[in-house]
């Protein structure tokens, strides 16, 4: 409503409008429902049950009394006033709602499969967390990450996955990111995935392809030839990693610490160990390198 219809409305408020003015009012206006309205505000208001068109009729008694009654134009301000708060508290309320952020965290073993507003999927790994705002969803496909997660991004618009280490854009596509603080790995498995460095160098990935980032440089492009993330069958894949690497990789999924005497400091680890079985990942790690071990209350010593 603008400023001319603002003050007309006052006007008829008041019983100060011309029959001209009323006449231009109600073409835009329900002024029975707005009468019901402000009755329902305030019970102390009274209208008179007559046609908009005849509203003239009481207008002009009323302009024989020259003003209203101060009582009752206060309580008419103060009903304009509740229902302008209202309104406006609506307004807030829905600023508010959009703005809103939905946030799923996985703890040390835990995992979680779920969907986005899109029908895009999502599989979150252990100790990560992933934020979006739902309300925003169909504006910006953005999504906030720590940790790693595996997604299966339904076609559109640009998708988003924004992380400490790097942002990855894509317009459809699986691919995997692990962004635990240190570096970012990225991995794509169908489609194209673009790789943003904090320092907004870009490179882009075709499926069958990963990169890590650190300190806003690419390192480690390669070829990899799985069609999902290991992790998401409960299984981790290492390729000559320092056995200290491998042993932290394995906290994300048990609760445990571990003390490495300094002379296994420059021992690799290649093979496979399962996410759900710390008895056997222990065995399946350490028989291989024909190095004695002993793990009791969840600490892991050799």
């Amino acid at each position: 409503m603008n400023r001319e219809e603002n003050n007309l409305l006052v006007k008829w408020l008041d019983a100060t409008a011309t029959e001209e003015e009323v006449n231009l009012l109600s073409a835009d206006l329900d002024l029975d429902g707005l009468k019901r309205d402000i009755s329902i505000v305030d019970k102390n208001i009274h209208f008179n049950s007559v046609p908009v068109e005849q509203s003239w009729e009481v207008f002009q008694q009323k302009l024989q009394t020259k003003t209203m009654p101060k009582s009752k134009t206060r309580f008419l301000w103060l009903s304009i006033l509740s229902i302008l708060l209202l309104i406006g508290s609506y307004v807030i309320y829905q600023s508010v709602q959009k703005n809103t952020e939905e946030k799923i965290a996985t703890n040390i073993g835990d995992d979680y499969a779920g969907w986005l507003p899109d029908s895009s999927s999502f599989h979150l790994n252990a100790i990560s967390s992933l934020s979006f705002k739902p309300r925003n969803w169909s504006i910006s496909r953005t999504v906030k990450l720590s940790g790693q997660a595996y997604f299966d991004v339904k076609k559109g618009s640009s998708f988003t996955v924004k992380t400490d280490d790097g942002t990855v854009k894509v317009l459809g596509t699986k691919f995997d990111i692990a962004a635990y603080g240190l570096y970012m790995t990225v991995t794509c498995y169908e489609g194209k995935v673009e790789v943003l460095t904090s320092n907004n160098a870009s490179k882009v990935l075709n499926a069958g392809q990963q990169v890590s980032v650190k300190d806003g440089h690419y390192y480690d492009l390669k070829t990899i030839n799985d069609s999902t993330s290991d992790w998401r069958d409960k299984n981790l894949k290492f390729e000559n990693l320092p056995l200290q690497n491998v042993l932290t990789e394995l906290k994300k999924y048990y609760d445990y610490s571990f003390e490495m005497n300094v002379k296994h400091k420059n021992r690799y680890f290649t093979g496979q160990v399962p996410t759900n079985d710390i008895q056997k990942s222990l065995e399946l790690i350490f028989a291989p390198l024909d190095i004695p071990y002993d793990f009791s209350n969840k600490e892991l010593v050799f």
